[in-house]
């Protein structure tokens, strides 16, 4: 008894110390409190790094709505395989990475939205082109990094190519 008295005691004084010394005036809390995972470094967001040499990953589009219906996405990637074609056009291959993420992204999407919207013969073919979208980006974001305009070009055709036959999908 006089063992799990002075347990009970220690665990209560322990507890107080922490709450009393936590964060009062003068401290901040620095975050959620939860540990970061990765050891990888992430400050791919700074204005002043695009165009380095980087692991390609960071590309995340800004303010991407992933759609909520195969025929949104369909547009969505429409839209975003208009900004590579900008980018191309523009010489701005720096541009690219974004875009081609926010497809790769968008298309791995539409493989779960296609077991709703797309009719069942129609499924594998919808769920082959969606991977082919989404496993264009890495070869679409090396080449642009690289500057091999002529690699971004076929891999941007390629990709539209599937985009039309997607498309045809919804019809």
């Amino acid at each position: 008894m006089r063992c799990s008295m002075r347990c009970f005691t220690l665990s209560v004084l322990a507890v107080a110390v922490v709450w009393l010394g936590g964060c009062g005036p003068g401290t901040k809390p620095t975050g959620t409190g939860r540990a970061k995972t990765s050891t990888a470094k992430d400050d791919h967001g700074k204005k002043d790094d695009h165009g380095k040499k980087d692991d390609h990953k960071g590309h995340d589009p800004k303010d991407l709505k992933l759609p909520t219906t195969f025929k949104e996405g369909v547009a969505q990637l429409e839209e975003l395989q208009k900004k590579v074609h900008h980018a191309i056009e523009d010489n701005k291959l720096d541009h690219v990475p974004e875009a081609a993420k926010g497809m790769q992204l968008v298309a791995n999407k539409m493989k779960e939205l296609a077991q709703k919207d797309v009719p069942e013969d129609q499924r594998v073919e919808a769920g082959r082109l969606c991977n082919e979208i989404a496993s264009s980006y890495e070869p679409m974001d090396k080449a642009a990094d690289d500057k091999k305009k002529d690699e971004v070009e076929k891999l941007h055709k390629k990709v539209g190519d599937a985009i039309d036959k997607l498309k045809a999908l919804t019809k």
